[in-house]
């Protein structure tokens, strides 16, 4: 399960306990990952049933071995982006976000020469590994997603049609995603920064 919560085959799954908790919720078991966010979740539940929703319209869930990295990093970011723009500000709250964006082009750097690799192994470093990783280093496929999918949306002359490509961009099909990552631009603007 991601931060709380998980979408599979059109329903939402949330773990209660983190979504629903409060300051009284016993914390000494948890990652560190989650003790980093878990204050900024009491304040942003919208945010989770936000990107947990945006799971429910994708064309597919991409959690399958043959889903390209890159493509199981559109899955996962492309919903951090509707949530954030749903809620109309940028997300600020969620370390590998903020990690991110300090880290984009020494991450892409990294992440680049995989785009299409399905090797679970090296998919598991950059998603759903906050139990391995410092807090702000857990989950970065995340923000390369996320990230894209800015760049996609922010490039579109038109961004209401730019929305529905970006859900029903088929995430195991490599060929489809490495056309969406030309054509966000998103390489030339990491290589800028």
């Amino acid at each position: 399960m991601g931060i709380g919560a998980t979408a599979r085959e059109g329903q939402i799954i949330v773990g209660t306990e983190l979504i629903l908790g409060d300051t009284l919720l016993p914390m000494h078991e948890l990652p560190a990952f989650y003790k980093t966010i878990f204050n900024s979740i009491l304040k942003n539940r919208s945010y989770i049933a936000l990107h947990e929703s945006v799971h429910t319209f994708q064309k597919n869930q991409g959690y399958g071995k043959k889903t390209p990295l890159l493509g199981h990093a559109l899955l996962e970011g492309m919903c951090d982006f509707m949530a954030e723009l749903a809620q109309g500000k940028e997300i600020d709250y969620l370390p590998y976000l903020s990690y991110g964006r300090k880290h984009r082009s020494e991450l892409w750097n990294e992440f680049r020469p995989h785009l299409i690799s399905t090797d679970w192994d090296l998919r598991n470093r950059w998603f759903y590994n906050a139990s391995e990783y410092p807090s702000v280093q857990a989950d970065l496929g995340y923000f390369i997603g996320y990230d894209i999918c800015k760049a996609y949306y922010r490039k579109a002359e038109d961004q209401k049609k730019a929305i529905r490509e970006i859900i029903e961009l088929d995430t195991d099909n490599p060929e489809a995603v490495m056309k969406f990552l030309k054509n966000s631009g998103y390489e030339s603007m990491v290589t800028r920064d």
